[in-house]
């Protein structure tokens, strides 16, 4: 991760979907309204639904999103491992790291709660899930 010359925070936001076709391209649109400034990085896990290709096509229409294919369903908690592992291998210009979910059960209206007021705040991994 590579922290930007200006005071800006720059979040990258994990979005894992499975089966998700009918919610990926509004809740990637309601993430980048909340967190202009945000990347998002889609994690299909082979969705039969045809999520990952949508993902694609949001991807190619928006530079701020990215899209991780993995072959078959394996679960939550890899699916954020390999974003994770994903956003170390990538030098993109985000300060901190957001996991939310696909199917709005996280708000992204919520989501500047998730970020630091300044990009010079030490790089951090963060959860929309509210407790």
């Amino acid at each position: 991760m590579s922290v930007v010359a200006d005071s800006r925070p720059r979040p990258l936001v994990l979005l894992p979907t499975y089966n998700e076709r009918d919610n990926v391209e509004p809740i990637t649109a309601a993430i980048l309204a909340a967190l202009p400034d945000a990347r998002v990085l889609i994690i299909d896990d082979g969705s039969p639904d045809g999520t990952g290709e949508l993902a694609d096509g949001i991807a190619a229409a928006d530079a701020r999103v990215h899209v991780l294919h993995r072959a078959a369903k394996e679960g939550l908690g890899r699916a954020y491992l390999a974003g994770i592992d994903w956003a170390l291998k990538h030098p993109h210009d985000f300060t901190h790291i957001i996991t939310m979910d696909a199917d709005f059960s996280h708000d992204p209206a919520y989501l500047r709660v998730c970020s630091p007021p300044s990009a010079r705040a030490a790089p951090t991994l963060r959860s929309a899930r509210a407790t």
